[in-house]
């Protein structure tokens, strides 16, 4: 039952969200569309990061709400439904420049792409991964890829927008 209202809810958000050319990602609401969109335009980093996904048998929903540990953002495991794997990255609702908050995208997809690089595809062996490969904090498991993949994103998508604001 659980699997069907599941796989009821994903097809439900691919409609509504449409057919992007990076299927493995999925949004529920315009502004994170945007910043997708943003950050596909102005970061190659970015770009890597969703085409990886592509090639993984791994599909993210990102969505603004609250993290637990007043974290940033956070990724957790959904559910395995053979061959895939679905992954909920949550970015915390606050006020702050579309770079930054690409770079939370980026960081969470970071992880994503770790989990798919390495054949995760339960939530044992998510718990394991991580348990194995990240360093606990106040707020969860963390890596320095992951941390990485966040900070070149910011920063590429917060360049090119000053550049563009020079005319250059």
């Amino acid at each position: 039952m659980g699997a069907a209202l599941f796989a009821a809810i994903v097809m439900a958000t691919q409609v509504a969200t449409g057919a992007s050319h990076h299927s493995h990602i999925r949004t529920q609401d315009e502004r994170s569309q945007d910043l997708i969109a943003m950050a596909v335009d102005r970061s190659t980093a970015f770009r890597q990061l969703l085409d990886r996904l592509d090639r993984s048998s791994i599909v993210v929903y990102v969505e603004f709400g609250a993290c637990p540990g007043r974290a940033d953002a956070c990724l957790h495991f959904v559910a395995a439904a053979p061959p895939y794997m679905y992954l909920r990255a949550t970015i915390a609702r606050f006020v702050a420049w579309d770079a930054v908050l690409a770079g939370l995208i980026a960081h969470e997809l970071g992880h994503a792409c770790e989990l798919a690089d390495a054949g995760v595809m339960t939530l044992e062996e998510f718990k394991g991964f991580y348990a194995g490969h990240g360093r606990l904090g106040s707020a969860g498991y963390e890596t320095d890829a992951a941390i990485a993949a966040g900070v070149v994103v910011e920063r590429e998508t917060s360049s090119r927008k000053r550049r563009t604001a020079r005319g250059s």
